[in-house]
């Protein structure tokens, strides 16, 4: 039912639009009828291009948001506490050939503030 009042709308603005266009092109100087003709056709034919590219648009944002929707979800379990961050980043030292942190030997742990004793 709501379609159909749009439909509607969009008709009878269309119309009027028309109507308006109409009245333009009369009163326009017999040399430039033609012309200003033509522009419109192509302004049409370039709306008409912008609104399936707008429609693609559309489609491309919709389908990658399903695709980050998993990533955005970890991303908001680690932010909240939820999800342990130590899964993510082990990963991460894998792919650097990095170990995870053990005990630093005194030399390596001089200067260094121990982050643990800060929690208390």
């Amino acid at each position: 039912m709501e379609k159909k009042a749009n439909e509607f709308k969009e008709s009878k603005k269309d119309s009027n639009e028309k109507q308006n266009l109409i009245k333009l092109i009369m009163g326009l100087p017999k040399e430039l009828k033609p012309k200003f003709i033509a522009l419109k056709k192509i302004s049409d034919q370039r709306d008409e291009l912008e609104m399936q590219m707008q429609k693609e648009i559309e489609e491309l944002d919709k389908k990658y948001d399903k695709i980050y929707e998993p990533i955005q979800n970890k991303r908001a379990e680690v932010i909240s506490g939820i999800r342990d961050p130590i899964l993510e980043v082990s990963s991460y030292l894998k792919d650097y050939e990095l170990e995870p942190d053990k005990k630093d030997t005194k030399e390596e742990s001089e200067g260094k503030i121990d982050v643990e004793s800060l929690k208390g």
